[in-house]
C-alpha cells in the first residue's frame, strides 16, 4: 500500500521505463525545481 500523497508518484515511477522524458515532464509540472 501506498499512501496517498504518494499515489501520482508511483504512476510516474511506472512509466519511467517506457517515457522518460514524458515522466520527467509530470514531475517538474508537480515539483518545480
Amino acid at each position: 500500500d501506498v499512501p496517498d500523497n504518494w499515489k501520482e508518484y508511483t504512476e510516474i515511477n511506472a512509466n519511467w521505463f517506457k517515457d522518460k522524458d514524458g515522466a520527467r515532464a509530470k514531475i517538474n509540472a508537480l515539483k518545480p525545481a
